[in-house]
């Protein structure tokens, strides 16, 4: 037997901010799910920035199955409610996975790259979920390969790949 309850039932319960947390917090579960066995992956491979790339492409996935949910989720008018603890695992994967990697002066030179090359992401994304239904993601993914390829790949040679910090990789995958 099914129980069916109204849609504006929640409302009775939770205010609309507290709903919208939660369906935040489930988006990015649901975004950046296997975030630490992919990176850890890479690592393995001696291609730990490669996993930012699989991010941005799993962003991309996730825009096509649930466009609107994206835009809400990258929708800097959002910020208070998407800017916290709980919703800033994709924000900070190379922020705390990553930086211990790198010397302090080369760490700044890769946020710069990292912070455009998902800017760029972003721009990509957007552009493919706005096509007609059917678009072909093919030569959107050419583009964000590319981005990485220009702005991330390079830095991979100066990561130390015994300082990745998965103890921070972990924590930003619960």
């Amino acid at each position: 037997m099914t129980v069916g309850v109204a849609t504006m039932t929640v409302y009775n319960y939770l205010s609309r901010e507290e709903i919208l947390r939660v369906v935040v917090r489930r988006a990015f579960r649901i975004l950046t799910g296997n975030i630490a066995e992919d990176t850890r992956a890479r690592v393995n491979e001696g291609r730990p920035l490669r996993s930012l790339l699989d991010t941005a492409e799993k962003m991309m996935d996730f825009s096509a199955e649930r466009r609107n949910l994206y835009n809400f989720l990258f929708d800097f008018s959002n910020r208070e409610l998407i800017h916290n603890e709980s919703t800033m695992g994709l924000y900070n994967v190379a922020t705390k996975v990553f930086k211990p990697c790198f010397s302090e002066e080369s760490y700044r030179g890769f946020a710069k790259d990292w912070n455009l090359f998902f800017i760029l992401a972003d721009g990509v994304i957007r552009a493919y979920t706005q096509g007609r239904h059917g678009v072909d993601a093919e030569p959107y993914r050419n583009m964000l390969q590319r981005s990485f390829d220009l702005l991330l790949a390079p830095w991979e040679k100066l990561c130390d790949l015994a300082k990745v910090d998965f103890e921070a990789l972990e924590e930003l995958s619960r």
